[in-house]
């Protein structure tokens, strides 16, 4: 399971984008290579419901088990595929590693790099250790929001607007290995 317990000041609900409907995430494109029947992937912090539904009917209609996980649903929260929100993501997480994780849009919204480090930290204690993928994500905002710099945008709503680069040096200590990219999207690859 994780290793640390990680919540910052701002909440998931506050900080996830809205998609259109019928569209997912750029991440989805990204993997699409890695995906085969039976592979498992661990969406870490999936966000607003209409998105996890989205993926997780993706993603099934090609024989993956998809494990929606948000810190911020908690325990509380009532699941489209049954019992609280993260507890069938525990169940399964408890049988063994995961092939892929995703972390769309997650990085970018933690003000502080403890908090950052903890998520990596938890990414990297349920990857598969020989070939497991991680994919990331993040909003890097216009060149005026990267001038003006991180801040709240709204109350409940913090951005860091860093080029996704700028996140490298964390993934890097934590994985030990430099990201690839994939267009907008960039990933580790472990053991390999």
């Amino acid at each position: 399971m994780f290793l640390r317990s990680v919540q910052g000041k701002y909440p998931s609900a506050d900080t996830s984008t809205h998609l259109a409907k019928g569209r997912l995430p750029a991440v989805v494109k990204a993997v699409a290579g890695s995906v085969r029947r039976g592979t498992r992937i661990l969406d870490y912090g999936c966000g607003r419901l209409e998105t996890m539904l989205a993926m997780w009917e993706h993603f099934s209609k090609q024989g993956a088990t998809y494990l929606p996980y948000d810190p911020f649903w908690g325990w509380g929260h009532t699941s489209a595929m049954g019992g609280s929100f993260n507890t069938p993501t525990f169940k399964q997480l408890a049988t063994g590693p995961v092939d892929i994780v995703l972390c769309s849009n997650v990085i970018n919204v933690i003000r502080d790099e403890d908090i950052r480090m903890g998520v990596l930290e938890n990414i990297q204690s349920v990857l598969a250790p020989q070939g497991g993928k991680a994919f990331f994500t993040v909003y890097e905002g216009s060149a005026a929001d990267r001038k003006k710099g991180p801040r709240e945008t709204k109350p409940g709503c913090w951005q860091n607007f860093w080029p996704r680069r700028a996140y490298y040096p964390e993934i890097q200590s934590t994985f030990s290995v430099r990201p690839k990219e994939i267009g907008p999207v960039f990933y580790v690859e472990v053991g390999k």
